[in-house]
């Protein structure tokens, strides 16, 4: 699988796991800009790194997701862990979406789940999930 075609896998599961959410992929100040102007839930794909092996023609990708829903300053540990836990069922359902409704063009392995409070100057929370993306290397 090429970059565009990951980006767009993870594009589509969020459009099924989170139809009125956001999807970005890029970088920190990236996602910092449309948590204040956007819809909830923001699905944030970060930047991977690849290793492939032209021997074998595998690439695998260390990903990491996150799932985030607006915060704020003003939010008590019991509410902030109310959206924690909202997370935590959005990124198990999306993680499932991957794992089992995805057309097998590629595995998922070593999943690592983490709780984020107060992200992004305090105005999102919610959780991040790491995992292996493994697939064929596309020749170009």
């Amino acid at each position: 699988m090429t970059y565009l075609e990951v980006v767009n896998v993870l594009s589509a599961a969020t459009d099924v796991v989170a139809p009125n959410g956001f999807f970005i992929h890029g970088k920190r100040p990236d996602a910092s800009l449309f948590s204040i102007q956007t819809n909830f839930p923001i699905i944030w794909a970060l930047p991977f790194r690849e290793n492939y092996n032209l021997a074998t023609g595998k690439i695998e990708r260390q990903l990491t997701v996150c799932f985030f829903l607006q915060d704020s300053t003003n939010n008590t540990l019991a509410q902030r862990q109310v959206l924690i836990q909202e997370a935590w069922d959005l990124q198990h359902d999306f993680m499932e979406y991957l794992d089992n409704y995805m057309p097998k063009t590629f595995n998922i392995a070593d999943i690592v789940a983490t709780p984020e409070y107060a992200q992004l100057a305090g105005t999102v929370s919610g959780y991040s999930v790491s995992f292996k993306f493994q697939s064929k290397l596309v020749s170009c």
